[in-house]
């Protein structure tokens, strides 16, 4: 995505980001709703579920995804509708999602004019069936095993 805006006041450059839904976005969904499901009520990402440092900062773009939103300033998040639906097969998200100043494009944003790829509707039993080769398979493939 090649948007971009100049601020007004300082003449500093604001880009777009486009994000990627990927497995460890989805594990730490999965992990957020089964906790919230436990406690009935907003979850602290950051004490109450052992997320890796890629998971915690992957589960921050799940909001541009629609899947979850801030209950206060202190880590604390909330389901949306829309990503327990998710989680139970019910809906799809398109991927990817895209941001500009930390707020989430629609679909209709001018930005997704300068978008190069198509975006898909995944459901998430596809994001979790995407596997990437580990270490010992491209050693294997190297070797000609």
């Amino acid at each position: 995505m090649k948007y971009q805006q100049v601020c007004h006041e300082c003449g500093h450059k604001i880009a777009a980001s486009t994000h990627n839904i990927n497995t460890g976005m989805i594990s730490a969904l999965e992990m957020f709703i089964q906790r919230y499901n436990e406690v009935g009520r907003a979850v602290n990402i950051n004490t109450e579920i052992q997320l890796s440092h890629n998971q915690l900062a992957g589960f921050r773009k799940l909001k541009h995804f629609g899947l979850v939103k801030k209950a206060d300033g202190n880590g604390k998040w909330l389901p949306t509708n829309k990503g327990l639906k998710f989680d139970q097969e019910l809906v799809g998200i398109w991927n990817p999602s895209a941001s500009f100043n930390d707020e989430t494009l629609e679909s209709d944003h001018d930005a997704w004019e300068t978008h190069s790829k198509a975006r898909e509707y995944l459901m998430k039993s596809e994001v979790k069936e995407t596997r990437y080769k580990q270490r010992l398979e491209y050693q294997q493939e190297k070797r000609g095993w």
